[in-house]
């Protein structure tokens, strides 16, 4: 990516290739879980809940 100021040219997206590697993992794991929770919405919310609880880290709500 371009500095937008201007003032030092490209930025790196990452500090490190290792960094980098993780980053991409956690994105597809949520990915994957959020396609579940899509998945599940008809046909069992209360899953579809649970897969989101995931995709948030237990910051989201229960289904009652």
């Amino acid at each position: 990516m371009n500095d937008p100021t201007g003032s030092t040219g490209r930025i790196k997206p990452c500090s490190s290739d290792a960094n980098h590697r993780d980053a991409l993992s956690k994105l597809q794991t949520a990915v994957t879980r959020a396609q579940k929770a899509v998945a599940a919405r008809d046909s069992n919310p209360s899953a579809a809940f649970g897969w989101w609880d995931y995709v948030f880290n237990g910051k989201f709500p229960a289904y009652y």
